[in-house]
């Protein structure tokens, strides 16, 4: 049986494959294989990809956690926290990429971001209290 956070991993994955193909072309376009450059255009793309990979890997792990977990969580709930996160991604690279900051997107991504990860972090927290008493 298919768990619900080895959906969202895949999921996540091709949003990845594709915020990386993004950047990678666009680094060959303005010929900046390191860093920024002088080109003030790469900044948020290359943004983009270090926020998805710096908040991604620790809300599936966190994710992965809860849905193995003891606690009697529904098949729903962690598909709405699954989809909160991935348009949360969505949304914020997005924006980034966009040549006029959409500032809407970024805001609603990134909310879509830590709510989760603080609805996921509780849920832990709830079941090691539990495990523990």
């Amino acid at each position: 049986m298919a768990m619900i956070t080895e959906l969202y991993t895949a999921l996540l994955a091709i949003v990845f494959f594709a915020i990386s193909l993004r950047v990678i072309l666009l680094r060959r376009k303005l010929k900046i294989s390191y860093g920024y450059g002088k080109n003030l255009e790469i900044i948020g793309p290359v943004s983009a990809h270090s926020n998805f990979v710096s908040y991604v890997p620790f809300l599936l792990i966190m994710m992965f956690f809860v849905e193995t977990s003891s606690l009697d969580i529904s098949s729903l709930a962690l598909h709405i926290l699954g989809s909160a996160i991935l348009l949360g991604r969505i949304f914020h690279a997005l924006a980034l990429f966009s040549q006029k900051p959409a500032f809407v997107f970024r805001i609603l991504g990134m909310q879509m971001t830590l709510w989760p990860m603080l609805t996921l972090s509780s849920l832990m927290l709830w079941n090691c209290y539990q495990n523990w008493v």
